[in-house]
């Protein structure tokens, strides 16, 4: 139900503009649902009481947007000083660090979570805006080799620092230092690629199948939660996939997903704030 109402409020469709009242019907009957849904909803905690809506943590998407928040403030502020973000950089490494090793758990003694900026994933987002500054801008590093030159350099670096970090652990749900300076690392090498393939190269048709999503990343994203609801589809749900038929099961989502957005965009149907 709680994706029917998203739909509704968020749904754009074809000739929504000679359809004004529909359209506003749909939508606001979304928000109504929402709120509905926002009033009754129950849950048994782990203490076995029934509890309400927990906003003590924010989960993924929340940890995102306070990544992105807090990575773009510091952008604003001094994108001309580019040496000051490379500082921010090493301090939210930092502080990654030392959240891991359990310095920081004073932070959560509060009735709110007090640090909504995770350090781990705000570390991955700065690196990828320093990133932009070499690959995509000429400011730094001009032509592909002298790009190339740095990004690889950073990459090793950034690899060498997280293997020392190796016995704090690499694990994704807990945002390790580790496992974040090896993404950024294999980032910044995939990044590179697709400069070399798409810019330097002009090869740009190979990725004419994810199009759909870049158009639309709101719209797949939810379409990735429609095997819950179809019981037919539900051996494809997130439930179970660990190993290598995890891994399966997810390519076998991803395209149903992209088949499905490419098929509503054809028809002008999107989903947007």
């Amino acid at each position: 139900m709680g994706l029917v109402a998203i739909a509704l409020a968020w749904v754009r469709f074809p000739g929504e503009e000679r359809h004004k009242a529909l359209h506003r019907a749909m939508r606001y009957s979304g928000i109504v649902i929402i709120a509905v849904l926002f009033v009754l909803y129950r849950k048994i905690t782990r203490e076995g009481e029934v509890g309400r809506l927990d906003f003590s943590y924010v989960e993924i998407l929340g940890l995102l947007g306070w990544a992105y928040l807090l990575v773009s403030g510091l952008y604003l502020l001094f994108v001309k000083r580019r040496e000051i973000l490379v500082a921010a950089f090493a301090v939210l490494v930092a502080l990654n660090i030392l959240s891991t090793m359990g310095w920081l758990r004073w932070m959560d003694r509060g009735p709110l979570r007090w640090n909504p900026f995770e350090a781990g994933l705000s570390s991955m987002t700065m690196a990828g805006v320093l990133a932009s500054f070499v690959i995509i801008g000429d400011g730094i590093a001009t032509g592909f080799r002298q790009k190339a030159r740095w990004t690889l350099g950073a990459a090793a670096g950034l690899f060498a620092v997280g293997f020392a970090l190796e016995p704090l652990g690499i694990s994704k749900n807990r945002s390790t230092p580790t496992w974040c300076l090896y993404c950024t690392a294999a980032n910044l090498l995939i990044a590179l690629a697709l400069y070399w393939v798409a810019d330097v190269k002009s090869w740009k048709g190979w990725a004419n199948f994810a199009k759909p999503a870049g158009a639309n990343p709101l719209l797949p994203y939810m379409l990735a939660y429609v095997p819950f609801l179809l019981p037919p589809l539900y051996w494809l749900s997130a439930m179970g996939t660990s190993g290598s038929w995890g891994v399966l099961k997810s390519v076998l989502l991803t395209i149903l997903v992209l088949i499905i957005t490419r098929v509503l965009l054809r028809f002008g149907v999107t989903l947007r704030v």
